[in-house]
């Protein structure tokens, strides 16, 4: 039997997965969409049959935001713009038309729906068979542009004036762009990943319930590692301010109520906070809220007020708070000493954003005789067994971030073309440099931008058909998108 999508499966991609006026025509757009992509071998790369089909569905739902004029697509260009000085990253814009079907357009949107199925390889965006899918859509899409229907129901839901000021209003949106949007699968895929394999109680369900919330407000696993809120604040114009400054669990006292807010007290720093009396379930209203003392929850500010959202603890018992307590003056002195472990490291680095060891005993020596370091042997030992052994060749570099403390990396330290570098090797860093760039896992996100912004990655290149030279070309001109891209999960 042909492969099809049916309305049914073009429904899944909008808001509550609605029944819309234009279901019947995209979802046979969508079908012709999914020839092209099997016929064109794309199937070979989305080898599942359910990624193929998506695959043809977020395709389609990007022509539909073109043909509804909801701009979701036109903040690719502007932020590229605004921040890489180009209108898209990795293709020529020479001969583009901003708010029209592109070749270039597609070819970018199906790199990214292939790439988010793969976090252990990079996908070339200039691959033969993305170029020849993208070329075969985009002539369907050209085609059936001036005649193509509005959804009249798309255009309502994202051009809703209350969206800038009704947070409930908002939230739906925000959860909509961050779950089911045609720009936001990399976040649906880390959402399914952090569900528990089975579900097997309510506190399971509010697990869930805590991590879509999570993913809808804080989450930038997209093209442009935005939030949702910044994204859909872009296209729509409506200020969407997110504020995740208190999203992280902390005990508070409960001072007073009344109809429209609760009055939080931390019950560490004293500093109180109004909560919007309506994000609070309303059976814990009922129930708890007369008799509760203390609550552990999370905070989110929307456009200057602030929301509960996800997992809440009502009157917690004093081991908890007392482990609570800890937990926060913990992590206060680990900030005080983030702070003076940066002034130490850049006395004894001599100003040098870097410095680079092999081995555990050169690096001691700087800790203890450079940066004045009190190191115990359970230091060494801790060092040795968690950092030293996975180091590559035994080789390491550090560096220090005000916010974050020290930094270390142990991945293809020899491609990292500093001066003062003994270890620099053209020749590995040629075929190594790039996975610094697309690894998230091989460093902070902060330490990547400290090796850009001294240029200490220009050997970095993708394996092209046309030579190193063009795919050294072709990173060097979008490295600082690929960057964000992929370390879009730890900004």
């Amino acid at each position: 039997m042909k492969n099809r999508i049916y309305p049914k499966d073009w429904k899944e991609i909008h808001p509550g997965h609605a029944d819309m006026s234009t279901d019947f025509y995209y979802s046979q757009l969508a079908s012709r969409v999914l020839a092209v992509l099997e016929n064109d071998g794309i199937d070979a790369v989305l080898d599942e049959p359910a990624w193929i089909r998506d695959a043809a569905v977020r395709i389609t739902a990007w022509f539909e935001d073109l043909c509804n004029g909801t701009g979701l697509w036109s903040v690719v260009n502007t932020v590229c713009h605004s921040r890489y000085n180009r209108l898209l990253p990795f293709f020529d814009t020479s001969a583009y038309y901003p708010g029209e079907p592109n070749v270039q357009d597609i070819q970018l949107l199906l790199w990214d729906i292939i790439q988010s199925h793969y976090s252990d390889r990079i996908i070339n965006p200039e691959n033969p068979g993305i170029a020849m899918a993208a070329n075969d859509i985009f002539n369907i899409f050209d085609e059936e542009y001036e005649t193509a229907p509005e959804t009249d129901e798309m255009i309502a839901f994202l051009t809703n004036p209350a969206l800038a000021n009704d947070y409930w209003q908002a939230r739906k949106v925000m959860e909509w762009f961050a779950l089911d949007s045609y720009l936001s699968l990399s976040t649906r895929i880390s959402f399914e990943n952090s569900k528990p394999y089975k579900v097997k109680d309510e506190y399971d369900n509010i697990r869930v319930y805590h991590s879509m919330l999570s993913h809808t407000f804080f989450d930038r696993q997209n093209l442009l590692a935005l939030t949702a809120a910044e994204w859909l604040s872009a296209a729509t114009g409506y200020k969407m301010d997110v504020d995740g400054t208190l999203k992280q669990s902390r005990a508070y006292s409960i001072v007073s109520y009344n109809e429209e807010t609760v009055l939080l007290r931390d019950i560490l720093n004293e500093n109180e906070i109004n909560v919007q009396i309506d994000s609070f379930d309303p059976r814990w209203l009922e129930q708890y809220l007369p008799k509760a003392k203390i609550v552990t929850c999370c905070i989110v500010g929307f456009n200057g007020k602030n929301y509960h959202f996800g997992t809440m603890f009502t009157n917690p018992d004093e081991e908890y708070l007392e482990k609570y307590k800890e937990t926060i003056a913990n992590e206060e002195r680990k900030q005080d000493n983030i702070k003076h472990t940066a002034e130490l490291f850049l006395k004894a680095s001599e100003g040098k954003p870097i410095v680079f060891v092999k081995g555990i005993d050169e690096f001691m020596n700087f800790q203890i005789n450079k940066m004045g370091s009190k190191a115990s042997d359970e230091f060494r030992k801790a060092m040795e067994q968690h950092l030293f052994q996975n180091a590559e060749s035994g080789m390491a570099a550090f560096m220090s971030d005000s916010e974050a403390g020290l930094l270390t990396i142990t991945l293809a330290i020899p491609a990292i073309k500093a001066s003062y570098n003994p270890y620099y090797d053209q020749e590995y860093a040629q075929k190594n440099a790039l996975n610094l760039i697309v690894n998230p896992n091989a460093m902070d996100y902060s330490a990547l931008c400290t090796l850009l912004d001294n240029n200490y990655l220009p050997d970095a290149a993708l394996n092209s058909l046309k030579g190193y030279e063009h795919g050294r070309e072709l990173v060097q001109q979008n490295i600082q998108f690929m960057a964000d891209y992929f370390f879009s999960q730890h900004r």
